[in-house]
């Protein structure tokens, strides 16, 4: 009508033998086996998973990974993704809520937690990992949610300090969603005018990451200072003194005074250390 222009649409009918699995196994084959691929939302794509897979059981794993010409190991990553995905809508109190996780646009932060909580050293660090993270996700709504969580949760195995910090976060958090009532609406807007506009918890959990990332940037600097000296001595060691002989006399000159320079350096430092040893 906006246009005064006729459109069309192709339809088929499918033959009676169609059921079902084959009706999805086409579907799947047009929007996603093809080499240009539609632009589907990948919240939708995990849910699309979920269905087929885990709750009516049309398809197998493989069988959707085949129609859906994915590998074996992408398909692997997307199951675990929509298992976080779930556990990230329970943690929050709105299981199968899946438009809000849509709303929320969480889908980098959610394959970058898939990806590194790998890294825990067991079970319990995994939990406490993954409570950690899900708070973060459903507080802190800016940023490149992929490159955060992968920071936040590097930072959080490398430290306990930090670790106990966030931990005590998700604590509040999850009294917040409890208390929320029960017939309370699963929407996006519901949750953000009650549990997440909270300035004061989004602000300490803030300002324990940024606290432990200015503790990681001085760790850093204080190891680039023994990086600089070993990188220093690889130098030198690098020098063939065989073919001094073969320089002409204004490069052994430049050799010359850039060790000179150097053994300047080495006393300098080496009184520093003498200062801070004695």
């Amino acid at each position: 009508r906006e246009e005064n222009q006729p459109r069309f649409l192709r339809c088929y009918v499918f033959p009676d033998t169609y059921d079902r699995k084959a009706i999805k196994a086409l579907e799947l084959e047009i929007q996603m086996g093809r080499d240009e691929k539609e632009n589907y939302d990948e919240i939708t794509r995990l849910v699309d998973i979920d269905e087929c897979v885990n709750v009516d059981g049309l398809m197998t794993a493989d069988e959707y990974a085949k129609h859906a010409n994915l590998k074996a190991s992408e398909m692997k990553k997307r199951l675990k993704e929509v298992e976080i995905l779930k556990e990230y809508l329970e943690f929050i109190g709105m299981p199968g809520a899946f438009h809000v996780a849509q709303d929320q646009k969480i889908y980098g932060g959610i394959e970058s937690l898939a990806a590194r909580i790998k890294k825990c050293k067991d079970e319990n660090q995994t939990e406490d990992v993954k409570n950690c993270a899900y708070a973060y996700l459903a507080l802190q709504a800016d940023g490149d949610r992929a490159r955060v969580v992968r920071d936040y949760v590097d930072r959080l195995i490398e430290d306990p300090d930090f670790m106990d910090e966030q931990l005590d976060v998700a604590e509040s958090f999850l009294e917040k969603v409890e208390d929320l009532p029960a017939n309370a609406p699963s929407t996006t807007e519901f949750f953000r005018d009650h549990v997440v506009n909270e300035p004061e918890l989004r602000g300490e959990q803030k300002a324990s990451f940024e606290k432990t990332k200015i503790k990681k940037g001085n760790q850093q600097v204080k190891s680039n200072q023994v990086k600089a000296a070993t990188d220093a001595l690889d130098n030198l060691q690098s020098v063939d003194v065989d073919l001094l002989a073969k320089l002409t006399p204004e490069q052994r000159t430049q050799i010359r005074e850039a060790l000179e320079d150097i053994q300047a350096e080495v006393a300098r430092v080496t009184r520093g250390l003498d200062g801070v040893d004695a």
